[in-house]
């Protein structure tokens, strides 16, 4: 006599298997952004970098923690324009 938990399994691992056979149907969520040429990327006004625990100094390009937002200052933000002018 077959246990019917053991039927189960049987039949859900054979569907799963049959299910990621292949990436078909699969899109790159980066193509399905929308276009946003012609606006300027915002800054954060970060300007110290950290690794996991503590702030380090800037890391070399392609070093561990390399990318972080102090790397690219964007635009200035209003905040940091009217702190630069003393009006904030």
């Amino acid at each position: 006599m077959t246990h019917p938990i053991a039927v189960l399994i049987a039949v859900l691992l054979a569907t799963s298997a049959s299910a990621c056979s292949g990436d078909e149907g699969l899109t790159n969520p980066v193509d399905t952004l929308p276009s946003i040429s012609g606006y300027p990327i915002v800054g954060t006004d970060q300007a110290t970098w950290y690794d996991d625990l503590d702030e380090i100094p800037a890391p070399a390009t392609g070093a561990a923690f390399h990318g972080q937002n102090a790397d690219h200052p964007g635009t200035a933000t209003l905040n940091s324009v009217l702190k630069q002018a003393g009006l904030k």
